[in-house]
């Protein structure tokens, strides 16, 4: 408030800037008094009761300063303009000279608590218009500039840590919001005020509760409870302390439905605020409590409840709170379903919606889509008209009739569905039985070519034993044709019997040798597979080393496989070493066994 001094020092400056023509004498008049500092912020703190001389002042404060290069004077009479303008409405101006009082700060201002509050108002233009981005940029430059002329503790410090701390929460970073909370905090424990404290803790149970951390909003808020239970109780404290009790009430409320609870809060909060004559408030909270009573059915304290704030609000509609009344009135008739009570409140909720924004569609939705719902039931039961109950029953047999479409719909689908998955199930099984039949004859053949590779394998072992036995013959003819040339010592001219004797030997012998070879290629076309597989397991055996194994696999003996390659029975041993260890068998592994079961 003005004091009766700085009302004189107004209206004075305002009525000699109105009626002296000499600049001078109004400059001389300002010059003479010390307080023209004083005078501005206190017209900055009580511009609302008189704005206009509070503006007549200022510009001509305003116009002595430029002329006299007075910063401090500058800019606060800027200061004064802006905010004057932005109380106006006519944004624009107010910041142009909210901007100029910031621009003015210099060196000097740049640590003083003029130049702290004029970036701060500057800051709250921008927060005002949402733009929260320059505000904080602001904020936190008044901040440096507050903290560059005292590093003592401050109710401004505290108010301006509070101020970014919204701005993050506008911005929806919580956490950030949180941090600075926090440093407001830790200002309030220095400042020692309780009730500066609790609200640092209110106000960070607050930041828990938009992060949805509901369990530390509280515990929070509790701490907020317990500094201002240690005071006095002034009326301050008091009415912030209840506040903080609303805002557990919510959390019960909307998160864990604790109504009970919530009630008895709410009843304490109204007795409070009616203690310090705070009545619009206490109605709201009784609201609330009643609210809490329909929720737990407490019937008989929610009727006593209900027609003390009806009494409340018999002349007073346009009270802000009696939408919330409506609805929970609303509430009341719908859980005790009493429709015509129910449908005369939703009437008198949309008037009151339609009055108070006839545009606000979606704020009647809900009322209207009620209006609609109860005033059938109400008409139905009071008029009780036959057509209306004809046409019920018209509907009914046409909702039945699409019904008994839609199950006989749903029975062909299923019957569909059904033999789409027999027939599916007969093709499986079918081509199932098909499958089998072919594994069966394809096993059957392989074992009838196993038979016959058997047979013919035996065969040809038949033939090679034979085979080697001609050898054995051709030797011994060998060694007979050779004692006779040696005996008989003859020659060719005289011997021609001899002659015809040892040609028709050595023809028989080609016939031999002959047989040989069309023996060992059969054998090469039989073994041609296992050759393959067994360069494919075993790539170091040799050539030789894969033939050797061949007469294993046809059960020849060490001796028979002998003969056959023309070598020694201890060359054929040593080979099978060392076919053993390419292979990498063990000891008590049998070679012959081993290389049948390729």
């Amino acid at each position: 408030m003005f004091s009766i001094k700085n009302k004189i020092y107004i209206f004075f400056f305002a009525f000699v800037g109105t009626i002296l023509n000499s600049q001078e004498q109004l400059e001389n008049t300002i010059n003479k008094s010390d307080s023209a500092v004083t005078i501005l912020e206190r017209i900055l703190d009580n511009l609302e009761e008189s704005p206009k001389n509070s503006f007549i002042a200022a510009n001509k404060y305003l116009i002595v300063a430029e002329r006299n290069n007075d910063i401090s004077v500058l800019i606060l009479a800027n200061r004064v303009l802006g905010k004057y303008y932005d109380k106006a409405g006519e944004i624009a101006k107010a910041y142009y000279y909210t901007g100029l009082a910031y621009e003015s700060i210099d060196e000097k201002h740049k640590a003083s608590k003029i130049g702290f509050f004029a970036t701060k108002q500057y800051a709250e233009l921008f927060a005002k218009a949402k733009d929260y981005d320059r505000a904080l940029k602001f904020h936190k430059e008044a901040m440096l500039i507050f903290d560059n002329y005292t590093n003592e503790p401050s109710h401004e410090r505290f108010l301006n840590l509070g101020d970014i701390a919204i701005l993050y929460s506008n911005k929806k970073d919580y956490e950030n919001a949180l941090k600075y909370y926090t440093l407001a905090l830790e200002e309030a424990k220095n400042l020692e005020n309780k009730i500066w404290l609790s609200s640092a803790y209110n106000n960070i149970g607050y930041a828990y509760y938009q992060q949805g951390n509901f369990e530390k909003a509280l515990k929070y808020y509790g701490e907020a409870k317990t500094h201002l239970k240690s005071t006095d109780e002034s009326v301050e404290e008091e009415l912030f302390y209840v506040n903080i009790e609303e805002n557990i009430a919510h959390i019960y409320i909307a998160h864990y439905e604790r109504y009970r609870e919530a009630s008895l809060i709410y009843k304490h909060v109204a007795k409070i605020r009616r203690k310090h004559n705070a009545i619009e408030t206490a109605i709201n909270a009784d609201i609330e409590q009643l609210y809490c009573l329909v929720r737990i059915n407490d019937v008989e304290r929610s009727d006593v409840l209900n027609k003390s704030i009806e009494t409340y609000f018999v002349d007073k509609k346009d009270n802000p709170h009696y939408e919330t009344f409506l609805q929970v009135q609303l509430l009341i008739h719908k859980s005790k379903k009493n429709y015509k009570e129910h449908l005369e409140i939703s009437e008198e909720y949309i008037e009151y919606l339609n009055k108070k924004s006839k545009d606000n569609v979606k704020a009647n939705q809900e009322a209207i889509a009620n209006y609609i719902k109860f005033q059938e039931n109400d008409f139905k039961r009071k008029l009780n008209l036959e057509k209306e109950l004809a046409k019920e029953k018209e509907a009914s047999m046409a909702k039945d009739n699409r019904l008994l479409f839609l199950i006989s719909l749903l029975l062909c689908m299923a019957l569909v569905t059904l033999l789409l998955i027999i027939k599916g199930k007969k093709e499986k099984e079918k081509r199932v039985e098909q499958e089998n039949l072919i594994t069966k004859l394809t096993l059957e053949n392989t074992t009838l070519e196993k038979e016959k590779l058997n047979d013919m394998l035996e065969s040809k072992h038949q033939d090679i034993v034979n085979m080697v036995t001609d050898s054995t013959m051709r030797t011994k003819f060998l060694k007979k044709l050779l004692h006779k040339i040696e005996a008989e010592k003859v020659s060719v001219v005289d011997g021609n019997a001899t002659v015809k004797e040892l040609i028709f030997d050595i023809k028989s012998q080609i016939q031999i040798e002959e047989r040989l070879t069309g023996l060992q290629s059969d054998l090469t076309t039989m073994n041609a597979y296992f050759d393959k597989n067994l360069m494919e397991m075993y790539p170091k055996l040799t050539k030789s080393e894969r033939e050797i194994s061949s007469f294993i696999r046809l059960n020849f003996s060490i001796k028979e496989i002998a003969q056959i390659r023309s070598a020694s029975i201890n060359s054929i041993k040593m080979a099978r070493s060392r076919i053993r260890k390419k292979m990498a068998l063990s000891p008590d592994k049998n070679l012959d066994q081993f290389i049948k079961s390729i």
